[in-house]
């Protein structure tokens, strides 16, 4: 696995306790949902992971790698991907992008509305 793929898959994990501790946190304090709470936060690190990777593509810098964007995709953050995705025109050549968003996004309405029934 190349560096970069090391050092982003390491942010990742340390993301998710992140994720992790501040839902348990929104919901003790706030009573808020903590679905919608993770899904939200996903959503910022993902938008601001598209953000990163298109200024990078214009520099010729190290890129994020696209299963490192899948990823936050699925685990929550596909409305960041598919904001990335119009407000830096960034990734929206690749079908598999949109794929993974669509699928993400099916998914996770499914977890909720699972979640809603379980209440």
């Amino acid at each position: 696995m190349p560096r970069t793929s090391r050092i982003h898959f390491v942010i990742l994990i340390i993301l998710c306790v992140a994720a992790l501790a501040m839902c348990y946190l929104v919901f003790q304090q706030f009573n808020l949902d903590w679905y919608i709470t993770w899904l939200v936060f996903w959503s910022g690190v993902t938008f601001v992971y598209y953000g990163f990777d298109k200024a990078q593509a214009g520099r010729d810098g190290w890129r994020v790698p696209e299963l490192i964007l899948h990823t936050l995709a699925l685990l929550g953050g596909f409305a960041g991907g598919w904001a990335g995705i119009l407000t830096f025109r960034h990734k929206r050549r690749k079908p598999i992008f949109i794929v993974i968003l669509l699928i993400s996004v099916a998914l996770h309405v499914a977890i909720y509305f699972l979640l809603q029934q379980l209440r």
